[in-house]
């Protein structure tokens, strides 16, 4: 916790890449998931496709996780990418996206 009369802030988290940026929406893609802000030991971070929260979602680094993506059922989409750390969530971007396929 903070001393008194001080307090922490963090920046929020932000994706720069996922890769790879096209999988089956039968889901269970291992997505590896760049950017900035991911934590300096493992807080935990969740990314999500578009709404839905991947599983697995593994802390590499500040830079750096892994995730399982979800399956989708609303046909091909392509849907931002985005992660949660300490109760803040990276803004969605065109560069940080995955593209559900066609379920083959």
């Amino acid at each position: 916790s903070s001393p008194p009369g001080y307090a922490y802030s963090y920046s929020a988290p932000v994706v720069r890449s996922v890769v790879p940026g096209i999988g089956s929406s039968d889901g269970g893609t291992r997505l590896l998931v760049q950017g900035l802000n991911f934590g300096l030991t493992d807080s935990h971070p969740v990314a999500y496709v578009g709404p839905t929260r991947c599983s697995a979602s593994v802390w590499t680094d500040d830079a750096a996780l892994t995730c399982i993506t979800p399956a989708w059922s609303r046909g091909p989409v392509v849907a931002p990418v985005t992660v949660r750390v300490d109760g803040q969530t990276s803004e969605a971007t065109s560069g940080a996206v995955f593209q559900f396929g066609s379920g083959k």
